[in-house]
Formats: C-alpha cells, sequence, structure tokens
C-alpha cells in the first residue's frame, strides 16, 4: 500500500510531500514519491491533503464498564473495538475494575483468551484498577501469570501495596505503575513513585477519553485551546503508548512501526482508518 498526497502527523511537526509505503502490515518506508521504486500492484491511497496520523491509543477505557465482560467477553470485545473505531481508536486497554480479587481472576483469564477480529480496533491489553483492597507480591504474580503478558497497566493507592515488591514486580513485567486516587500520605505516595509508579492526574484521563471520547478531545484541544494538531494527536497516541512501554510499535509514523492509521481533515473528521495495513474504511 502507497499513501500520498497527505500531510504527515508527527509527534513534533507536520511534514507534507511524502508518501508511505506499507508492507506486511507495517510502514516500511517515507520518502518523497519519485524516490520509491514503482509497484504496478500497489494499492494506492490518495489523501486529497487531509492529515495522516498514528491511530489513537486510550488507555483509560471506561465505556467498556457498560458490557458484561465477564459473562459474554467475545461479544462485548467485539463491539468494543468495532465501536472505537468510529472515533479513530485503533489500539486500547480494556479496564477491570476489581470488586475482588476473584473478579480479577476470572476477567483476566477471560479477556487473556480473546483473539481481536483482523477488522476491529485492537484490544492490546488490561488495565487493572484496584480501588479498595490490598494486595501484595503473590497476588501480583498470580495476576501476571493469568494475563499471558496482557497486563499494562495497574491503578492503586500507595496504601493498598502489602509488599514493597510488587512495584518492582510489575516494573519488571513492563507494566506501568498509577497511583489512584487516595487518602494515603504523602511521604507514602512519596516512597512508591520512587519505586516506580507514575502519578495519576485528571488531566491524562481527560485527553485520554475518561470524560469525553478521545475523538471529540482532539477536537477542543485544536478549536479551543489552540493546541497545534501534531501536540493533540501526541497526547492521544505516542504518549499514550509510552506510558504502556509500547512507543516502540504504535503511536507515531516511523519506519518499522504498526501501520495503525487514521486520515482526517481540517476539522479531525476520520475519513479513512487502516489496522495493520490494511484500509477498512
Amino acid at each position: 500500500m502507497l499513501i500520498k498526497n497527505v500531510k504527515i502527523v508527527t509527534p513534533y511537526e507536520i511534514l507534507e510531500d511524502l508518501v508511505i509505503r506499507i508492507n506486511h502490515g507495517e510502514i516500511v518506508d517515507i520518502n518523497l514519491e519519485h524516490l520509491l521504486e514503482e509497484d504496478l500492484n500497489e494499492e494506492i491511497i490518495d489523501g486529497g491533503g487531509d492529515y495522516l496520523s498514528p491511530g489513537f491509543i486510550d488507555n483509560y477505557n471506561q465505556e467498556n464498564l457498560a458490557y458484561d465482560i465477564i459473562n459474554n467477553t467475545v461479544e462485548t470485545l467485539d463491539k468494543i473495538g468495532e465501536d472505537y473505531l468510529t472515533i479513530g481508536v485503533t489500539s486500547y486497554l480494556v479496564t477491570i475494575v476489581a470488586c475482588s480479587y476473584d473478579y480479577i481472576i476470572k476477567a483476566m483469564e477471560k479477556i487473556s483468551n480473546y483473539k481481536n477480529k483482523k477488522d476491529n480496533a485492537k484490544l492490546i491489553g488490561i488495565h487493572l484498577k484496584i480501588p479498595f483492597f490490598i494486595i501484595d507480591k503473590n497476588d501480583i504474580e498470580k495476576i501476571l501469570k493469568i494475563s499471558k503478558g496482557n497486563l499494562r497497566m495497574v491503578s492503586l493507592g500507595p496504601e493498598q501495596i502489602d509488599d514493597k515488591e510488587v512495584i518492582e514486580i510489575l516494573n519488571n513485567n513492563k507494566v506501568a505503575v498509577e497511583t489512584g486516587k487516595s487518602r494515603t500520605t504523602f511521604e507514602n505516595a512519596k516512597i512508591v513513585i520512587e519505586q516506580g509508579a507514575i502519578l495519576d492526574t485528571v488531566l491524562s484521563k481527560n485527553l485520554d477519553g475518561s470524560t469525553s471520547n478521545i475523538h471529540e478531545a482532539v477536537y477542543n484541544m485544536v478549536k479551543y485551546l489552540d493546541i497545534p494538531i501534531d501536540g493533540a494527536v501526541k497526547m492521544v497516541s505516542l504518549n499514550p503508548a509510552k506510558a504502556i512501554n509500547m512507543g516502540r510499535e504504535i503511536g507515531s509514523i516511523r519506519v518499522g512501526k504498526r501501520a495503525d492509521l487514521i486520515l482526517f481533515d481540517e476539522k479531525i473528521k476520520i475519513k479513512h482508518i487502516i489496522i495493520g495495513g490494511n484500509l477498512i474504511w
């Protein structure tokens, strides 16, 4: 696939007069058109001068809370992945808000066995929110094992950690640890941050879609806050990718990265979605 006549949105600037070549689901070249070898069998997309950006990423998915993930896992996640495409999200974490340890285990088992549909936004992992009960090293090790490498982020309060090794184990497994809303002391919060946790901020969640969907957030940032398009897109693509240790795979338009892309106009109206190098619509 060759994409031409687009404004390429990078994390730091908008590039013009370049074309992008995609092969086997990855971006393989970004260059001037006349410098690329012609392939007569290649699918060509003319962007009509619109913006080409990385697909949006949602680490704070609240939409799935209205669905029954435990009892209807496949149907539910298929529906979430389908709905996300309409707002430009190509990758997301499914949120588990844990009401008990048993619930965590059951939900993890169900979600970790899910297979993404080819034409949907991709479930790239699990965001586990633990609102009140205490977890220890043994709990985390069991959760990690059951998640089969799909656990990407854990949100919990500093007072919920019963073992100082919890954060270390999560970090060693490339799981982002976020301090959730908490009544803990400043000293306790400082300790867990020094151990590798990141701060929970209302701002990041607003940008990542909890209070509005991500497409609306990008539009509002550009229209009402005068944030440049490249800056607004970075907040919902590369930043969340880096937060869950996936910045090398997704989140920006770069050779070697997965070709999850969206094409939109000046009003951020989405024209086309590309998932893994396949034109979905």
